[in-house]
């Protein structure tokens, strides 16, 4: 084995740990790769020719040309996700020899034009971001734009009890973008565009820890965990750039970069009943600051994306290649800032592990994730025109976190899809777009000496040695997906 079987002693532990889950708002949830009914119809191959606000904003802010008069859009998405993890049992270990197998237990989830108010905890159903947007267009040459949309996703909703419970329990982000666009022709076969963007972020999570120094996971020692983030704004932009038509061929391409996250956050604890009567007769613990506001600052990089198409289009059908890359290499590690939370206990100073008091300062949360390549083919046939367009498409996508920093919060395994979709436009003015697509992950299987996730960070001793961790997240997880989409839109020739 990789770790052994010392656990660390008490709130040295359960400390530590509250930091590991910084990160699950990152990947928590299980975000899809494209934004508005038309384009999940099209397994996300939409780049060149988007269609609607939402979609153009997204994907490509070129294609705001297209959009003609004064118009409006409003889009949401109900799904559902089945997620399962069974943990591997530990070697050595007859009481941690078996664990059941968790499943995510949200129910459907739906994003509506609101902002993320919850519906009904332990359901996994959640009014998310708003995804609404207006346009503009002047002259045939330029149009303006603004929106509020932001990714889609789920809740996660595990069983208190279960044996992913030092990974998240319940796990709850929401991302809102707030856009405002252009996009306009300088060339009969050139247009571009151009976005500036404000992304809110906020997450919270709970999750428990574990401070038997013995490592039996005894409930009697797990500690509950809860931890609130929030970003409120930070800026960004967006490239578009459309070239074609040469014959039936376009081309298009775009960029969206990504931005460093600062969260203020707090956490709170509460101790488990084995570890309240530990504590009371050791001296008593004292963990002060973190009950306050703005406790803790968490920071991270959200990637730049980028997006290219090659589209084959005539007046009856078409069909599109896209690719989309997301740079998540930049999350190397995630930074929290533990500000003015300190720890003391009597014990906890005589086994040498703290001098009195102990400052935290900053903690550094290896994640090494790996740029994700998300490959699509979709098109669409109009058998009367632009009356009615059949949508229908294909993807794959290779997941951003590598096997071995795997666990529940983060379940972003590699994946393919299928979709298929239509719209209708009645009186060239009001079109209605739906889609349903079905995600099915790979089963991926992390084995003991493959996995780097514990349930703490390691903590130096006053001599120098390292109190090392067994890891929590070898085993097998399992996942898919099936989302529908409906999208309203007005457009008025004025």
């Amino acid at each position: 084995m990789k770790y052994n079987h010392l656990t660390l002693p008490l709130a040295v532990t359960l400390f530590a740990t509250t930091f590991f889950s910084a990160d699950a708002a990152l990947a928590s949830g299980y975000y899809l790769p494209t934004r508005g009914a038309a384009t999940m119809a099209r397994g996300g191959a939409n780049i060149v020719r988007p269609g609607g606000v939402l979609e153009a904003l997204w994907m490509n802010p070129a294609a705001l040309v297209d959009l003609k008069g004064l118009q409006f859009q409003i889009d949401t998405n109900i799904g559902y996700q089945s997620s399962s993890f069974k943990r591997a049992g530990v070697p050595g270990n007859e009481d941690l020899a078996n664990f059941k197998t968790v499943k995510n237990q949200g129910g459907p989830f739906m994003t509506l034009p609101a902002f993320g108010i919850d519906v009904g905890e332990n359901t996994g159903t959640s009014i998310g971001p708003a995804a609404a947007a207006l346009s503009y267009n002047i002259k045939d040459l330029l149009t303006l734009a603004f929106a509020v949309q932001g990714p889609l996703g789920s809740n996660e909703y595990y069983p208190a009890d279960g044996a992913q419970r030092y990974s998240v329990i319940v796990s709850s982000p929401v991302q809102i973008n707030f856009q405002l666009g252009v996009g306009f022709s300088l060339h009969p076969k050139v247009d571009i565009g151009f976005i500036l963007q404000g992304i809110h972020m906020q997450f919270h999570q709970s999750m428990v820890m574990g401070a038997d120094m013995l490592g039996s996971e005894d409930p009697g020692f797990d500690n509950a965990i809860l931890v609130d983030g929030r970003d409120p704004f930070t800026g960004s932009f967006a490239l578009g750039l459309r070239v074609g038509p040469f014959g039936p061929v376009r081309f298009a391409a775009s960029f969206s970069k990504g931005i460093e996250a600062r969260a203020d956050g707090s956490l709170d604890i509460t101790f488990g009943e084995t570890v309240e009567d530990l504590t009371k007769s050791t001296g008593g613990m004292q963990l002060s600051g973190h009950d306050q506001k703005d406790s803790i600052l968490i920071s991270f990089y959200i990637p730049d994306i980028y997006r290219l198409s090659v589209q084959l289009a005539y007046p009856k059908w078409d069909l599109e290649l896209s690719a989309v890359i997301e740079d998540w290499s930049t999350l190397d590690n995630i930074y929290v800032d533990t500000k003015n939370i300190k720890l003391y206990n009597k014990t906890l100073e005589a086994l040498g592990l703290i001098d009195g008091v102990k400052t935290f300062g900053t903690i550094i949360l290896p994640r090494h994730w790996r740029t994700s390549v998300l490959l699509s083919l979709g098109g669409a046939y109009y058998p009367l025109g632009d009356m009615l367009a059949l949508r229908g498409g294909f993807f794959w996508e290779r997941g951003a976190i590598p096997n071995e920093y795997l666990d529940t919060s983060r379940m972003d395994l590699p994946k393919i899809g299928v979709a298929t979709g239509l719209g209708i436009t009645i009186a060239k003015i009001f079109t209605i777009d739906l889609s349903f697509a079905y995600i099915h992950s790979f089963t991926t299987t992390v084995e003991h000496s493959n996995a780097r996730i514990i349930p703490a960070i390691d903590i130096q001793m006053k001599d120098g040695s390292l109190i090392m961790q067994e890891e929590i997240a070898a085993g097998t997880y399992k996942a898919n997906h099936f989302t529908a989409g409906l999208s309203l839109r007005l457009a008025l020739p004025i």
